[in-house]
């Protein structure tokens, strides 16, 4: 089958998607779009590294670490791969968005648990944190979904809404669309202070390498937080 990129690879998406791991999932699409794997089997060996990236860094010392931040990128390429590859056979499914995007909920949650359970041995405040980062981060989603639905209802809007998927949406939301993406230091600003999944894990990753998550959680609450709802805000009034 003959792939052509831009059909496959998103138009907007967060920064470290778009610099690099998309085109690392793009290479793997390429490889196995004519075989018999199916998105949804990516989703669930994606959702699987996840988890055993939560039990690695649950021991709390350096190898579990560096363990973990193998699996986390490798489960998120993954988690890229899946919808690549459903966009290049023309076979997404609105159950499969569905199983992908509440597993990526889940996934994130277990994620935060095993590293708080990791840590807290050291620093026992830093339940409350993971706490509250995922909190700020299940609200955000809560967010973007009702923004979603007050999209435009267009035939054009209609089928962003259905193969976009909900980091697109999120970013399209926050004012970056597909002219921003071309360029201009202003859009890129606008996706890293919207710290999307990707940019999450890659912050993490750096986070466990140091071995101090707290301060991931703290970058979260301080740095994520205000970006997130007043975004939401904006977008909100504009709305009213």
């Amino acid at each position: 089958m003959t792939l052509v990129r831009r059909d496959v690879i998103k138009a907007v998406d967060g920064l470290f998607a778009t610099t690099v791991a998309g085109p690392i999932a793009y290479r793997v699409v390429c490889a196995i779009v004519d075989t018999s794997i199916t998105p949804n089997q990516v989703t669930l060996v994606s959702r699987a590294l996840l988890l055993a990236a939560a039990l690695a860094a649950s021991r709390g010392t350096l190898a579990g670490n560096l363990a973990a931040i193998v699996l986390l990128q490798v489960s998120f390429v993954l988690d890229m791969v899946d919808g690549q590859l459903a966009r290049a056979r023309r076979a997404g499914s609105p159950f499969g968005a569905f199983v992908d995007e509440f597993t990526d909920r889940v996934g994130e949650a277990v994620l935060y648990a095993g590293i708080a359970f990791g840590t807290a041995a050291t620093r026992a405040s830093v339940w409350p944190l993971a706490f509250a980062a995922l909190a700020v981060v299940l609200l955000r989603h809560v967010g973007d979904l009702v923004l979603a639905a007050r999209f435009a209802v267009d035939a054009e809007g209609e089928r962003r809404l259905h193969s976009d998927g909900w980091i697109t949406r999120s970013l399209r939301a926050a004012g970056v669309d597909e002219s921003a993406q071309q360029g201009g230091w202003a859009a890129w600003l606008k996706k890293a202070l919207w710290f999307s999944i990707g940019d999450r894990y890659l912050l993490l990753s750096v986070a466990l390498l140091f071995q101090r998550p707290d301060l991931y959680f703290w970058i979260i609450l301080l740095g994520a937080a205000p970006s997130y709802f007043g975004r939401l805000a904006q977008k909100a009034w504009r709305l009213h």
